[in-house]
């Protein structure tokens, strides 16, 4: 009832604010729509990055949205007006042009989140992520950001239906390892959500929450029985869920590890996306992606040694050897595929998210991983709420 309550008035809030910036119109710094990402917005953010670039015209070359809308854009600048350096392409990310959409991501506070982690922590990361080229946020929370077209860098894309072979799943696990050493106990970045903190919590649990009964109606015949029995008492238990993932070692993590958000360029792994990044167990991120993105069968024969090669990365990155107890950790990362299904599953019954044939893949992965992992058991023993 009471996360009911703050998940209504975190929705009245934010749309409320949605309103208020739509009725107050163009702020004349962010583009509404991607119509507006024109030569001339384009030359004067540019320009910043790289001084003296002046750009004649732009050419769409693809367009999508989701939570963000999303463009990538061919750039022809005025003759003798390219830098050194100027791109021939950009990707360039808004808010989405759906209010359901941009609702849901202003409750999670999606866009402010990346365009802090560019303007913020991209520079000092040690894996591969796109290049910031500029980024704008107002007040109204309407936000754009100017990244690096990937395509253009030779880069391998991927969703949950193809094939991850084990060399990809290795360098994914590599680059996961790379970017949780580097930022292992670190309490920098204070705009990042920390595990624990209660300002969304509650949110995502009534979500959580509102797709269990659709889950178990739509998808039956993707749950183990284990999972289609018992996957209630994720919800009962879910805050001392949360208490039991927040303690020990926390570092920066991704948030949404899936294979669709990596890329492949030669035998290095990189990530976009980076709107629910935070402080958090490193291994929720390795969890994430080996649960949803590795084939079920593979997954089951590495799983183990993935996981080693993890730790064993960690180390290597300069996690204290004593931070890395191998059986506490483990267990841990059997507790995070209930955090995978939860994520499927609400995935699965918003068809606005993602399309159904890749979210029965998703879910299907995930309820198994719970099953052969025995997750539940762990949520068994942990106390009830108070």
């Amino acid at each position: 009832m009471l996360d009911g309550f703050r998940f209504g008035f975190r929705v009245v809030t934010e749309l409320g604010r949605l309103l208020l910036g739509r009725v107050q119109g163009d702020s004349g710094v962010v583009p509404r729509r991607l119509d507006e990402v024109d030569a001339t917005w384009l030359s004067a953010v540019l320009g910043v990055r790289f001084p003296g670039a002046s750009v004649n015209a732009v050419r769409t070359l693809s367009e999508d949205s989701g939570t963000t809308s999303r463009r990538r854009v061919a750039v022809e600048y005025a003759p003798g007006r390219r830098p050194d350096g100027a791109p021939a392409s950009v990707f360039v990310k808004l808010r989405p042009p759906g209010l359901a959409e941009e609702l849901f991501g202003r409750i999670f506070d999606l866009g402010p989140t990346e365009v802090a982690f560019y303007q913020n922590a991209r520079p000092s990361l040690e894996v591969r992520a796109p290049e910031l080229y500029a980024a704008r946020l107002d007040r109204s929370g309407a936000y754009a950001l100017v990244l690096e077209d990937l395509h253009g860098t030779g880069a391998v894309f991927k969703t949950i239906a193809d094939e991850v072979t084990l060399s990809e799943a290795e360098s994914v696990v590599d680059a996961l390892a790379r970017l949780h050493a580097s930022f292992w106990g670190s309490t920098g970045f204070p705009w990042l959500r920390r595990a624990g903190d209660l300002r969304n919590a509650a949110v995502e649990r009534f979500v959580c929450r509102r797709a269990h009964r659709p889950t178990l109606d739509r998808f039956a015949d993707l749950l183990p029985q284990s999972v289609g029995r018992g996957a209630s008492v994720i919800h009962t238990k879910r805050p001392a869920l949360e208490r039991y993932w927040a303690a020990g070692p926390l570092t920066m993590i991704h948030g949404d590890s899936h294979v669709g958000n990596a890329y492949f360029v030669g035998r290095e792994a990189g990530f976009f996306d980076w709107q629910v990044t935070q402080w958090h167990q490193g291994v929720r991120d390795l969890a994430y992606f080996l649960v949803l993105s590795v084939d079920i069968e593979l997954r089951r024969l590495h799983e183990r040694e993935l996981f080693e090669r993890y730790c064993e990365r960690l180390i290597e990155g300069g996690v204290r050897r004593s931070d890395i107890d191998s059986d506490w950790l483990f267990e841990r990362y059997r507790s995070f595929s209930l955090y995978a299904y939860m994520g499927a599953s609400v995935t699965a019954t918003m068809s606005e998210l993602q399309p159904e044939a890749l979210a029965r893949i998703g879910l299907r992965r995930a309820a198994t991983a719970v099953d052969d992992l025995d997750a539940l058991s762990i949520l068994r023993r942990l106390p009830r709420a108070r």
